[in-house]
């Protein structure tokens, strides 16, 4: 990496910090294949998760909205479909694991595929 990439990839870093942060926005990835999870610091406020430690599936499951767990688990399974690449934004409702205090969510996902072994996943 030269010298001018790093930098500009520390400034576009920086920046992305500092608009999430402006928009008290969560953010969290999960990788499918060794299915860890990992969430913003606002993202485990949000959810009333604890600031540090895995954030599991079950977990996120226990603070889904058992009436909007069937559509929200559709959904998360057809974001990683090669063939749907859904990303359509969606909410459902969460209750906070620390409080149990309901509220909405509003989600916008979008499935980022890599190339192993040749073949897209």
């Amino acid at each position: 990496m030269t010298r001018d990439t790093d930098r500009r990839l520390r400034e576009s870093n920086l920046k992305l910090r500092l608009a999430l942060r402006a928009a008290e926005i969560g953010i969290w990835d999960w990788t499918l294949d060794t299915n860890e999870m990992d969430y913003s610091a606002k993202a485990r406020a949000i959810c009333g998760f604890p600031s540090d430690g895995p954030i599991t599936f079950p977990m996120v499951q226990a603070v889904t909205h058992p009436q909007d767990y069937p559509r929200t688990s559709a959904l998360a399974r057809r974001a990683p479909d090669p063939d749907t690449r859904a990303r359509e934004p969606y909410e459902y409702r969460s209750g906070r694991a620390d409080t149990g205090e309901e509220r909405w969510v509003g989600a916008h996902g979008e499935a980022v595929f890599a190339t192993v072994d040749g073949a897209q996943k």
